[in-house]
């Protein structure tokens, strides 16, 4: 799934959690933190659960 408008993308996640809540006979009881840093001249650092790490948006000051 490819959708490059955020609000989109995060209103299909939310539809998609859910869903998988409703259905799953699975539970998630915890899931992992990754810690990041990056310096205070770094921006568009946007790290996310899904591995996705767009960092062709990620600009040095």
């Amino acid at each position: 799934m490819h959708e490059s408008d955020s609000a989109k993308r995060i209103a299909l996640y939310e539809t998609i959690q859910r869903e998988h809540r409703e259905h799953s006979p699975f539970i998630f009881l915890m899931q992992n933190t990754l810690p990041i840093a990056c310096r205070k001249n770094i921006s568009g650092v946007n790290m996310t659960v899904l591995s996705d790490n767009p960092y062709d948006q990620v600009k040095k000051a």
